[in-house]
Order: C-alpha cells, then structure tokens, then sequence
C-alpha cells in the first residue's frame, strides 16, 4: 500500500473531524463508557479548523495522509506544547481503523517528528489516554516516557491523560 503524508489544509476540516470521530469510536469503545456523549461533528471541524489555522497553539502544522490516491485515511498535528514552549508537541494522531497495521500511523508520526526538528525543538510532549493501552505501548516503543503527570478529559465521561515526553 502506497501512503502519500501531504500538509493538510483547514478546507480538509470536516474531512478531518468525521475521520477523527470515526476511528475514536473505534479505537475507544472499550475505553469510554456507554453513557459518554458522543463526539460532537460540528464542535470536532471548529476544532480542527482552529487547529491549522494555528489558533491553539504556535508552529502548527497538520499532516494527512492519503491511500489509493486520493482516500484521506490519518492525520496528525505538531506543534508548540501549548503549556511550554521550550517542547514541541504532537496530538490528533488518528488513522482510520481499516489502515492499522499498515504503516500509516508511523509515516504520519515521522513527518511530525521530522516537522517539529525542523522547527528548533529539541524535546518534545504528548498526551495519550490512561486507558488506551495500544497507544501508550507504541508510543513507549518509539522511545517516549510517561511523566506519571495527568489531566482530565471531560469529553470521556471521565477519563484521564497521560503525558509522555521524549528528546527529539
């Protein structure tokens, strides 16, 4: 499978939001209980349109990646850690559930990675959900360590974040 990882444009926004709602649902079934809203569609594109507009944090670029020429399957953002400057950050980290396994989520994480570098960081932060096991495994293998720091995520129905931190 071909993966083409391209800069992803704010026009993308509900394009964006239905992937990352779609997998979310996914990827986080097991996780969230029952009675957690779902994620709302329209507040989701606001967000990401926000997001690449850089409005939430310095320095943001969003990537997406495409299959089959032209099929948006994941994206991921880097940026400036929105409580340090000194860390750059990444976040939104969703491909589409029919793609793992693939690569994608990989090809995706290294032109973050690759961004963030580019742009002067040295370290860099993420937050990942407590109970997202698959997650938090990946992240460890490519090096990041959880801080033991964490903060509510009230859109779980309450569930927590973990920050995990790593040179760059």
């Amino acid at each position: 499978m071909e993966v083409w990882v391209r800069q992803a444009t704010v026009d993308e926004a509900p394009a964006l939001a239905a992937l990352q709602r779609r997998t979310a649902l996914f990827a986080y079934a097991s996780i969230f209980p029952p009675e957690a809203p779902q994620p709302d569609l329209d507040q989701m594109t606001l967000d990401w349109q926000r997001r690449l507009r850089g409005i939430h944090a310095p320095h943001t670029r969003g990537f997406a990646a495409e299959v089959a020429g032209d099929r948006l399957a994941g994206v991921i953002v880097a940026c400036e850690d929105p409580d340090d400057c000194d860390f750059g950050h990444i976040t939104r980290l969703y491909v589409d559930p029919r793609e793992w396994g693939q690569g994608m989520g990989r090809s995706l994480y290294d032109r973050a990675i690759w961004y963030l570098t580019q742009t002067g960081y040295t370290r860099a932060s993420l937050w990942v959900l407590a109970h997202n096991d698959r997650a938090r495994n990946w992240y460890e293998r490519l090096g990041w360590t959880c801080t033991g720091q964490r903060k509510s995520v009230p859109e779980s129905g309450g569930g927590q974040d973990l920050c995990y931190l790593r040179p760059l």
